[in-house]
């Protein structure tokens, strides 16, 4: 239930005669003139060039400057309607209803040229506080004390006409900087930003998009821009640092407004102060030179807080932008908006390193690390390798290692790290790729850094800038690899189609279970798949061998072993687990042996076309531990238009019958 306290206001005093302030449609309002004191602030509304039937305000005095529109607005609203007086006396003691010469705020409110209100404000009164049920605060309503010029009578209206024209300049200034869209930001140069005092420029070109926003908060859809370095040159800009510093530039608000009435020095600006400047579409141009200042502030105390001891002076840091054009002001900004904007050329370099580099444009790998080294080069479609000589390599692997090294991100750009502390003067894993044409590009691997978390790496070219840079510990597992992680993992490489002779044996719960399948003529004179052992010799499936001969075709090593020996995993014959050997009819012969023991949900084996021990999913070997039975067939039928082959009966010719003469 809310609780209403009725307070009623009745000087007692001689009545005047009822007034009202007129309603004035806000759309109509072209002109607010605010005084207070010596102190005089006009508002004016300007119509968008572009749009006539929108309109922004402005501040035309006591300077010139973007108004806030919704505080503005706020005092429009308030003669949306009628406004008549409540109760009216003749008011002697001007300073008991806010009338003196320091709290007396006079209101001109015009449209269309002319005065439609014009009247004093003095004090404000509660006139009523209710309670509010659900949130248990107290919500106040008002009535201010109101005169017109040059007139003895004091009037009461309802509402809170004072607290909106009760504003400084500053109140009622915009807080943001530029009038000016990220997309019509054209050029960008940064000037002693980073330590080596490199001088920054990027070039944004524009692409109109066929698809139309109507929307202006859509520009950057309409106008995307492509941005590049111009200074330094051969770097790689990053777009979405490029875009996000743009957009941060063209939304830039101020904290505080400083009046300049004396030298920039105060505010920590020197000749060597780094400097921002942003060219327009149009060929105009800002200039924003940085500084900050360090010094000592007594903290701000809240009376409503009780503190035992005040503390003392505190050292505060303030973030300060000049603006070229403005030679009467300073402007404040928060820490994370000058630190937003104060930005060295490491920051628009593109995160990924390799960026420029083509993945399909790679002719030839050169990787070394530790004691080991491989190359690579390409061979027509697919690859080869080099060094060291003799290995069958796996084209996919070596297409995703090109495609790793190509898609390397840095977490962070460190120009000032030094060689001894980097490790890159001698580094402990290279990459080279060899490029079309010649080129080549390296990347090269240090040390870790001091928490261990990162690890110092660069890209070294035979042109451009090279900037050392801190990665993720994890890259120096994704490009540590050797000649094993090249090799193909296609256990088999016999043609199944060609396949003639298949032999399986494994032991099973201490049973040794032995199949023997060959390929033979039958009667119907084709080549069909026979279990020649255990006998007796029977048709077998098509199906199902065919079946087992694929999935023998496909088995893949898992991870190779080249620490492991074939004795210390039991890959013996006496020992082993599974035995498969496969021949065709060239006499080309292929076996494997898998061990009993794993490595995890692994089996290990050796044999077939990869060198050295190696492992096979566990799964992948059950499914082709077959019994006779499960591979037996039935014999096929003879041709429908051929008589069974057997025995013959020669045909003797029947005897003659008697014939009478």
């Amino acid at each position: 239930m809310a609780v209403t306290l009725v307070v009623e206001l009745w000087p007692d005093q001689t009545k005047a005669p009822g007034m009202a302030l007129g309603a004035v449609s806000q759309f109509d309002i072209d002109e607010v003139i605010v005084k207070r004191g010596g102190e005089l602030i006009a508002l004016k509304r300007k119509k968008d060039a572009k749009d006539p039937a929108k309109s922004t305000w402005e501040i035309t005095s006591p300077l010139k400057w973007r108004a806030v529109k919704s505080r503005v607005e706020t005092m429009l609203r308030l003669f949306s309607e009628t406004r008549p007086s409540l109760r009216g006396f003749e008011g002697k003691d001007n300073k008991k209803y806010g009338f003196d010469g320091k709290n007396a705020i006079e209101v001109t409110i015009m449209a269309g040229g002319a005065v439609r209100n014009h009247f004093i404000v003095g004090n404000r009164v509660v006139a009523r506080t209710e309670i509010d049920p659900r949130t248990r605060r107290a919500k106040k309503s008002y009535e201010t004390y109101v005169m017109l010029p040059k007139d003895k009578f004091v009037y009461q209206l309802a509402g809170d006409l004072r607290e909106p024209f009760d504003r400084k300049p500053g109140e009622l200034r915009d807080k943001k900087l530029f009038e000016f869209d990220a997309a019509d930001v054209a050029k960008i140069e940064l000037h002693k930003m980073s330590a080596d005092e490199a001088d920054v420029t990027l070039v944004g070109t524009t692409k109109e998009e066929k698809k139309l926003v109507s929307d202006p908060k859509d520009a950057l859809k309409k106008k995307k821009r492509t941005w590049s370095f111009v200074a330094p040159k051969e770097i790689d800009c990053d777009q979405s640092q490029a875009t996000s510093f743009v957009r941060r530039l063209a939304a830039l608000r101020v904290k505080e407004f400083h009046t300049l009435d004396g030298s920039l020095d105060k505010f920590g600006f020197s000749a060597d102060s780094p400097r921002l400047k942003a060219t327009l579409e149009d060929d105009t141009s800002v200039t924003l030179t940085f500084a900050q200042k360090t010094v000592e502030e007594k903290p701000k105390v809240d009376p409503k807080k009780k503190r035992k001891k005040p503390s003392g002076p505190k050292k505060v840091t303030h973030y300060y932008l000049h603006l070229e054009s403005n030679k009467k002001e300073v402007f404040e900004v928060a820490k994370y908006t000058y630190e937003g904007l104060f930005k060295p050329y490491t920051a628009f370099m593109d995160r990924k390193v390799l960026a420029g580099v083509d993945p399909k444009k790679v002719k030839s790998i050169e990787l070394k690390h530790d004691k080991s080294l491989v190359a690579l080069e390409r061979a027509g479609k697919g690859w080869k390798m080099v060094s060291p000589a003799g290995v069958t390599v796996e084209p996919n692997e070596i297409e995703r290692f090109v495609k790793t090294v190509t898609a390397l991100r840095a977490a962070s750009y460190e120009p000032d790290a030094k060689p001894e502390q980097s490790g890159l003067k001698e580094p402990e894993l290279y990459a080279k790729l060899t490029l079309e044409g010649g080129e080549s590009v390296t990347f090269v691997l240090g040390k870790k850094n001091k928490g261990k978390s990162r690890i110092y790496g660069q890209v070294l070219r035979q042109k451009g800038r090279i900037v050392p840079a801190l990665f993720y510990t994890s890259v120096e597992r994704q490009l540590k690899k050797t000649a094993l992680d090249f090799q193909s993992k296609v256990v088999f490489k016999l043609d199944p189609s060609k396949l003639s002779n298949l032999s399986l044996r494994y032991r099973e719960k201490g049973k040794t279970t032995k199949l023997m399948l060959r390929r033979e003529k039958a009667a119907d004179g084709k080549s069909h798949w026979m279990v020649v052992s255990p006998e007796p010799k029977v048709y077998g499936d098509a199906k199902k061998i065919g079946a087992l001969v694929k999935r023998i075709g496909q088995l893949r090593a898992s991870k190779f072993y080249p620490g492991k020996t074939a004795t210390e995993v039991n890959l013996v014959k006496d020992k082993a687990y599974v035995e498969i050997s496969l021949s065709d009819g060239t006499g080309s012969r292929q076996s494997l042996i898998i061990s009993s023991k794993s490595d995890g949900s692994y089996l290990y084996a050796k044999g077939g076309a990869p060198s050295g021990v190696f492992s096979i999913s566990k799964y992948v070997i059950k499914s082709l531990l077959k019994k006779k039975d499960d591979l037996k067939g039935v014999a096929p039928a003879p041709p429908k238009n051929e008589t069974p082959k057997g025995p013959t009966l020669e045909k003797k010719p029947a005897p003659k019958k008697p014939t009478l003469e």
